[in-house]
């Protein structure tokens, strides 16, 4: 989240002039699904043997903030509470679980209300468009969207502002620069199957 824009938008923008700014990093898949185990052995959680949860996390969460993961687990145990205690979860759990995590609003639905809260009227529906085609290419392929392709799809748009816009947009955690600079990219594979169901289309799991 970006705390800075957050308070600018309150007006107290002025109040973050003396304070270093600390970005918080995503974890590693591998630092994920640790983190994930971790909680699975201390909630007792029970996986059926023919389902790999490791290989759902990796490919489903990657590179993700430890908050979804600690979410996830939350709507698992929430499962198993509905079910009387005892569940021993399968790939349909999963999935279900994380559908829900996607439209939890502590989950990532969480950014799109940014959108409406922090973005103008020019901005949002600008900013949506590079969300929708950064999770159009990126869910089924795992390409980046190139800044050239962007600005082509933006032939009326004022080069500047939409520099601008696409810079906004980072800082605000929404899309991440490419790790050449060439363009944007969703860091988390969570963030772009959220975006992907919401904008895209109704699939969420790549």
């Amino acid at each position: 989240v970006n705390l800075e824009m957050t308070l600018t938008h309150l007006g107290l923008g002025h109040l973050t002039n003396d304070c270093p700014k600390l970005p918080v990093p995503n974890l590693t898949a591998d630092q994920a699904w640790d983190l994930m185990s971790l909680l699975f052995n201390g909630e007792g959680i029970q996986i059926n043997q023919g389902f790999s949860p490791e290989t759902f996390v990796r490919k489903q969460f990657g590179t993700v903030s430890p908050f979804y993961i600690q979410l996830f687990v939350e709507v698992l145990i929430n499962q198993r509470l509905a079910a009387g205690g005892k569940l021993e979860f399968k790939e349909d759990s999963f999935k279900g679980a994380y559908k829900q995590l996607l439209l939890n609003s502590k989950g990532p639905r969480y950014l799109r209300e940014r959108l409406s809260r922090y973005y103008d009227i020019e901005e949002k529906p600008l900013a949506e468009r590079v969300l929708f085609e950064t999770a159009k290419k990126q869910f089924p392929t795992g390409e980046v969207l190139i800044e050239i392709e962007l600005t082509k799809m933006f032939p009326n748009t004022d080069r500047g502002k939409f520099t601008d816009l696409c810079a906004k947009m980072s800082a605000d955690g929404l899309i991440q620069p490419a790790i050449d600079g060439a363009g944007y990219v969703f860091e988390s594979q969570l963030v772009c199957n959220f975006w992907h169901h919401a904008l895209v289309g109704t699939e969420f799991l790549c």
